[in-house]
């Protein structure tokens, strides 16, 4: 229990996740090859800046779209997500195993 807390903790601070952008063209092929390479087909960008906090608030607003309470199901959220993602990473990684 006190591990999920300190999770929720460091949710509060910034992560970032990295951002890639493909082009319409390749997008719109009705398949791509076998084994691509992906920094080929894509173009990297600037790091998304967040915190956990901000990624809670926009997922409880998508999941309910209740924007009366947002904290609960917010917090929830965090102690629901602090087995899938490490928020203490930036950029933001999943947990394995």
């Amino acid at each position: 229990m006190l591990g999920s807390l300190w999770n929720v903790i460091q949710a509060l601070g910034q992560t970032s996740i990295e951002v890639y952008e493909w082009d319409e063209a390749t997008v719109r092929k009705p398949r791509l090859p076998n084994s691509p390479e992906f920094s080929k087909l894509t173009t990297k960008l600037n790091d998304l800046k967040f915190s956990g906090w901000n990624l809670a608030h926009a997922v409880v607003k998508a999941d309910y779209l209740d924007r009366r309470s947002l904290t609960m199901p917010g917090v929830g959220f965090l102690l629901q997500a602090e087995g899938l993602l490490e928020f203490g990473a930036s950029p933001l990684q999943l947990k394995f195993g």
